[in-house]
């Protein structure tokens, strides 16, 4: 038997055999477990001994998130005062049951940090790790799409029992107007200021600091790269059918949110009716007014580059061999330049937010 396997051998045979009405202690089983089977085999061992009580410590948000559905209190531990180098007191709070949160939005809770960033995507995605270094103080959840993270901060944010809670949310910014980015910030989320957070990779502070890094590796000036990598984003956009792709999924984002908020809240036998001007046609004319003035840094905030050639245009103006070692490369200047990564911070979200 592997060690895992022998640990949860034992910790079945150490609970099943115990004498009735016990109370059973579990400390941070998914040490001795693998997370695949963890937070199932725990689930599973305190339902078959109903007769004993349980009192499981753990950091597997997983696990935290099956027992507390069950019946019982649940904690979370949210701070800890340390004197002489040992802990004297802890910040608890009770997560009652809510069944109006987001399951995205409970999890936050159970992971005992009381600054919470909602994100969309995946937390798989190489995006998230410039989110780590701009917001290095915040617990990150990638929850998938901006209609969960606005559920997540908003449900939160409404809920009296978890008043603790600091939930912010960013969303991309998906051709979004000023007013919406404004009525999303009231709210504590916020629109990216540029389309995507691809986008901010290519923000011209951090493309020169790249560019200016690169520079003394391989001796090219900085600024004959970065017109360089103008050039070929003008030239990309320029091709053919681009500039109508593009306005017409900025298009598409659009109508969706004004189809949602314009969704009636009740319906009844009666038609419902639901117009509005397209907005392909001023989408796709702002965007060729810009081309036209060779606005790079405007084109730049509005376009979704990821399903262009954009980002590997500009990876080899700068002599990267691959969009991911441009972006790795800016990431780097970013963790060593603090400045740097405090102005694209409060890019995202205001200041005022993150010290609130």
């Amino acid at each position: 038997m592997s060690d895992g396997e022998k640990s949860a051998l034992l910790l079945a045979a150490d609970v099943l055999t115990a004498d009735a009405n016990s109370i059973i202690m579990i400390d941070e089983p998914e040490r001795h477990l693998h997370r695949a089977i963890s937070a199932e085999l725990v689930e599973a061992i305190v339902a078959t001994r109903s007769d004993c009580a349980f009192v499981v410590l753990t950091h597997d948000v997983d696990l935290a998130s099956r027992l507390s559905k069950r019946p019982g209190d649940t904690l979370s531990i949210t701070g800890v005062v340390w004197s002489s180098n040992e802990p004297s007191h802890w910040q608890l709070h009770e997560v009652e049951p809510d069944g109006s949160l987001p399951e995205e939005a409970r999890r936050a809770i159970l992971g005992g940090r009381q600054d919470v960033l909602f994100i969309e995507g995946k937390g798989d995605s190489l995006d998230l790790e410039l989110y780590r270094l701009l917001f290095p103080n915040w617990q990150l959840l990638p929850v998938g799409g901006c209609d969960l993270v606005i559920r997540s901060v908003t449900g939160l944010r409404e809920s009296q029992a978890h008043h603790w809670i600091n939930p912010i949310g960013i969303v991309d910014r998906d051709g979004r107007s000023e007013e919406e980015r404004a009525s999303l910030s009231s709210r504590s989320i916020h629109a990216l200021p540029v389309s995507e957070i691809e986008n901010l990779y290519l923000d011209p502070q951090l493309l020169e600091a790249v560019a200016q890094k690169q520079s003394t590796t391989i001796g090219i000036p900085a600024e004959q790269m970065i017109e360089s990598a103008n050039r070929s984003i003008l030239s990309e956009l320029r091709t053919a059918g681009t500039l109508p792709r593009i306005a017409k999924k900025l298009a598409k984002d659009e109508v969706a949110r004004k189809l949602v908020a314009q969704m009636p809240s009740e319906v009844s036998d009666d038609d419902i009716e639901i117009s509005f001007p397209s907005p392909y046609p001023r989408a796709l004319a702002e965007l060729q007014n810009m081309l036209e003035a060779e606005d790079v840094q405007g084109l730049m905030r509005a376009i979704p580059i990821r399903n262009t050639g954009v980002r590997a245009k500009v990876a080899a103006a700068l002599r990267f061999t691959s969009v991911q070692d441009y972006q790795q490369a800016a990431r780097v200047c970013v963790s060593e330049d603090q400045q740097l990564a405090e102005s694209l911070r409060e890019a995202v979200v205001p200041k005022s937010e993150l010290a609130a």
